[in-house]
């Protein structure tokens, strides 16, 4: 844990959308990003670290959307599974590199297709196998939290003075429309994959007051994309919250696979 505890250090992964690859189509996560990128730049910090704060989408489970629904129910779990296992695998990497940190992960909507296809395709009696948490193993892990935050969207992460939650706006305001869902609130969220932030007016001059977007790690090529022109964001995040509440936030973009931060240059080369 952070030596000076004149402040503590939290870690912000985006949506990161795990899938393996299969018939032709890559994975949901950026691979490479996350194995010779994050990884190494979260190592170096592993004992500084206090707090994770995994933004939701932790998995894409596309067998299970409305997307995929021509898919046989028993072809759409197996698939899924493979998906769990697949994640299962990356939480146990990820979570190895700061094991001492407190970890929360939100339920984001590719999170929520578990249920959704449960009750769409009336196998409401798999809700209990289907069950994220439980396929990931969760209750392996003494420090980890689940929020079902797209279950319930008052279920958000409160740190001081900021709260952190999985996004429920799409328009192209998105942060003043979140910044209005959860007034007097300093909100941070994924779910659109850019970055982008709101100030509403206050009166309050001694802490930011904001509604801010922070990327994804996922890859930025998903095949439903067709090639479409996106403003998605690589990006990963820290906090510095000092012991009345307050704090700074350090969003790091990562372009084309490579980013500086306190003067060192980190690269997937």
């Amino acid at each position: 844990m952070n030596i000076n505890k004149g402040f503590k250090t939290v870690l912000i992964y985006p949506d990161l959308h795990f899938r393996p690859a299969r018939d032709g189509i890559p994975s949901g996560e950026d691979h490479q990003l996350l194995r010779k990128l994050i990884l190494p730049f979260v190592r170096e910090r592993r004992n500084q670290i206090d707090y994770v704060i995994q933004l939701g989408d932790f998995l894409d489970l596309p067998s299970l959307s409305r997307h995929e629904s021509y898919r046989e129910i028993d072809e759409a779990i197996d698939l899924a599974v493979d998906d769990y296992k697949y994640g299962a695998k990356w939480l146990e990497e990820l979570y190895e590199e700061t094991p001492d940190a407190t970890w929360y992960i939100l339920e984001g909507n590719h999170d929520y297709r578990a249920k959704s296809f449960c009750t769409s395709r009336r196998q409401r009696h798999l809700l209990s196998s289907l069950d994220v948490p439980t396929r990931l193993g969760l209750e392996a892990y003494r420090n980890l939290s689940w929020i079902p935050y797209w279950s319930d969207k008052r279920k958000l992460v409160h740190l001081g003075k900021a709260a952190f939650g999985h996004g429920l706006s799409i328009s192209a305001n998105h942060p003043k429309v979140m910044a209005a869902k959860y007034p007097g609130t300093n909100i941070y969220y994924a779910h659109v994959h850019d970055a982008q932030s709101f100030s509403p007016p206050t009166f309050v001059k001694d802490s930011l007051n904001e509604a801010r977007s922070l990327g994804c790690l996922c890859r930025l090529d998903q095949p439903y994309l067709q090639g479409a022109p996106t403003n998605w964001c690589q990006m990963i995040t820290l906090l510095y919250f000092f012991k009345d509440g307050t704090y700074t936030i350090h969003p790091i973009p990562i372009i084309k696979g490579k980013f500086v931060f306190e003067g060192k240059e980190y690269s997937v080369r």
